[in-house]
């Protein structure tokens, strides 16, 4: 499963991570703006599928205090970068 998302922490706005599993059962925490966090929907899914193999790449950001539109100049200078990486893991056969 490849999982895309916003990470809080890590490093400045617009660094971009690619963790596995055990990184985020480590404690990386990419936030989410969904009814769930990232960590919780990956175990979820374990339950279903517990040899599932997880990627997630995320774009570091500033501390989100609301709702807004649009990206930072920072994270969106990174797109394209994470967008070449997503492309390298699926042409790759990763992840899973």
């Amino acid at each position: 499963m490849l999982v895309i998302d916003a990470v809080v922490g890590g490093g400045s706005p617009g660094t971009i991570h690619v963790l596995d599993r055990a990184d985020l059962e480590a404690g990386v925490r990419p936030v989410s703006s969904h009814g769930i966090t990232v960590i919780e929907a990956i175990e979820l899914a374990a339950h279903v599928n517990p040899a599932l193999e997880v990627t997630l790449i995320g774009i570091s950001i500033d501390s989100p205090s609301c709702l807004g539109e649009g990206l930072s100049p920072e994270v969106a200078a990174s797109v394209t970068e994470a967008t070449k990486r997503v492309s390298e893991l699926v042409q790759s056969g990763q992840p899973g």
